[in-house]
């Protein structure tokens, strides 16, 4: 038996039975579908159901039907975009989506960026869901955490009292050590901080403050997992003295270093050592 195609719709767009067929070989036939059959419950049913993102080409009416947007939202979170607007404005609904898919987010009502318990699940979800939160909710702790604790990226959407808490910060950093350049200022230069945050994200270095980047101490902290650090240090990268000690520290430093500094003798020594 011949296989229904696209192509066979495009010739016939008002024949459901052959719509329905194609639509099994492949959903996205209903594109070519007569708007008649767009409009066609059971028709846009069967496309939704084996692709919810299908719901696009269905009629307005198909779209603000709540099982037909429910059935597309099983299949495709992100389907959430070409839905009625009674659909994105449905709390119940917009929450189901968004326990699995936080990023969906950005398609609901945007009524939906002030509700508490929609934004706490959607970063429970996807950290980087915080960016679509009212500013209100960005400066809501318990909701940052949240966001922090699923990606350490989502700092970046965080209010800046927030970004200037250590807890947070530190919650961000066991994620991504690049976190840390979404912290205050405050927290870069704060040596204390910083000095506990290298224990165990030395390359959480290349964000601290430059004020810190020449600190000795931090420097041979980081160096000790990561040699590479010794690139975005300021002055020490060229300091032939600290290099000797950087060596010791980690031998590998040597190869992060200029071309002279990479053939210096006692550099050299160290590193064979």
């Amino acid at each position: 038996m011949k296989k229904i195609t696209t192509k066979d719709v495009k010739k016939d767009p008002t024949n459901k039975i052959l719509i329905l067929k194609a639509i099994e070989n492949d959903p996205y036939a209903i594109e070519f579908a007569s708007t008649e059959l767009k409009n066609d419950k059971e028709v846009v049913l069967k496309a939704v159901n084996l692709n919810g993102f299908t719901i696009k080409f269905a009629s307005t009416n198909l779209k603000y039907d709540m099982e037909v947007a429910k059935t597309a939202l099983q299949s495709k979170t992100y389907a959430l975009e070409f839905v009625g607007d009674n659909i994105k404005k449905n709390k119940e609904v917009v929450l189901l989506v968004v326990k699995n898919d936080g990023l969906a987010l950005q398609f609901a009502d945007s009524s939906l960026f002030h509700d508490k318990d929609i934004i706490l699940a959607a970063v429970k979800n996807m950290g980087l869901a915080l960016e679509y939160a009212d500013a209100n909710l960005k400066k809501d702790r318990a909701i940052v955490m949240e966001a922090v604790k699923s990606e350490g990226a989502s700092l970046k959407f965080a209010d800046s009292l927030l970004c200037n808490d250590p807890e947070i910060v530190s919650m961000a950093l066991n994620n991504e050590s690049t976190s840390l350049q979404f912290a205050s200022k405050e927290l870069k230069s704060d040596k204390k901080f910083i000095l506990n945050v290298l224990k165990n994200k030395s390359a959480a270095f290349e964000f601290i403050d430059t004020s810190l980047k020449d600190d000795e101490e931090l420097v041979l902290m980081a160096l000790k997992n990561s040699a590479f650090i010794i690139q975005y240090t300021i002055k020490l990268k060229t300091e032939h003295s600290f290099l000797l000690k950087a060596v010791k520290t980690n031998p590998d430093v040597l190869l992060f270093l200029n071309e002279s500094l990479q053939k210096d003798k006692e550099l050299l020594e160290i590193a064979n050592k």
